[in-house]
């Protein structure tokens, strides 16, 4: 999986278009589709698990908080408090710091898949666009 600005910077590359050299644009498209296929593939592989990591989490940071856990948990990390109600439960829970670092990273992936998903969309019109071009030529040179 790619960070952030390494995968910005295969946007920015595969988002040009070569204009001395359509014809090669336009056999690129499959190739970049499929690239960024994979990229949204491998995203969304990440998020799968880290959904499910979360819910563990949850399950555990419930049990912990609402002072079901076992003793040798409370003796490794006390917490000192009564939990009067859910809201305060939830309130907990999702500021515990290893909840709050996991729905970070979770955020940061799907951002990054949103990108990847938006270089799809592009991909889906880049014929059109090199079509363009191309009426843009024809029309300047008065053909």
């Amino acid at each position: 999986m790619l960070p952030f600005d390494e995968l910005i910077n295969h946007i920015e590359k595969d988002n040009y278009i070569n204009q001395q050299n359509l014809e090669s644009e336009l056999v690129r498209i499959p190739q970049l589709s499929v690239k960024y296929l994979r990229y949204h593939r491998q995203y969304k592989e990440v998020l799968i698990h880290a959904w499910g990591r979360q819910e563990k989490l949850k399950l555990e940071k419930h049990t912990y908080y609402s002072g079901k856990a076992e003793s040798d948990v409370y003796r490794a990390n006390p917490f000192n408090m009564v939990i009067k109600n859910q809201t305060e439960l939830s309130t907990w829970i999702n500021g515990d710091d290893a909840m709050v670092t996991l729905q970070a990273n979770i955020s940061l992936t799907e951002d990054c898949m949103e990108k990847v998903e938006a270089m799809l969309d592009s991909l889906k019109f880049r014929s059109n666009h090199i079509q363009t071009i191309l009426q843009i030529r024809i029309f300047e040179s008065g053909a």
